[in-house]
């Protein structure tokens, strides 16, 4: 977590592969594995299948479905995602035990993305959101992003402008 722990550092990640805007929006989000089709096993294909279609829609560029999470920065020109992994097993949705790897990192533009659907997880809680990326002609990625995280400075400010952009009122 220490390589994308402020705002500046995770600035600093996206600056490596070279994808930053004019305008930058970057937050950390988690798979979301609560999805019925991941409870009853398909966790592999599901993750194999969002990562293949992800590298498809990014044009050469590939994530694995071997992912936990994805630091995202949101810019004017389409969405740069940094696939994070747990370091040893991880008992609840935190950043504390993720490392970036940004080679397998990827930016998918906005002419390549069908919808970006942000709601609460559910009735009772407004600290999660569910995440809902589809990808033209590929599939969809399902995430989860707490409003707040103890750990990460910035998350409650960039997630909560992400937020205003693309949840339902």
């Amino acid at each position: 977590m220490e390589e994308f722990a402020t705002l500046e550092k995770a600035y600093g990640l996206f600056q490596s592969i070279n994808c930053v805007g004019n305008e930058n929006c970057i937050f950390t989000t988690f798979k979301n594995t609560n999805r019925e089709g991941i409870k009853y096993g398909a966790m592999g294909a599901v993750g194999g299948l969002v990562g293949a279609a992800i590298g498809a829609a990014a044009q050469g560029n590939s994530i694995t479905g071997d992912y936990d999470g994805f630091l995202i920065n949101c810019t004017e020109n389409g969405l740069g995602l940094i696939p994070l992994n747990n370091k040893g097993v991880a008992l609840t949705l935190t950043p504390s035990k993720m490392v970036a790897n940004t080679q397998n990192a990827t930016f998918i533009a906005y002419n390549n993305i069908d919808s970006i659907l942000v709601k609460n997880f559910n009735i009772f809680n407004s600290k999660v959101k569910t995440i809902n990326i589809t990808i033209k002609n590929a599939g969809t990625l399902y995430l989860l992003g707490h409003v707040t995280e103890k750990l990460i400075p910035y998350q409650e400010t960039e997630f909560a402008k992400f937020i205003a952009k693309y949840q339902k009122k």
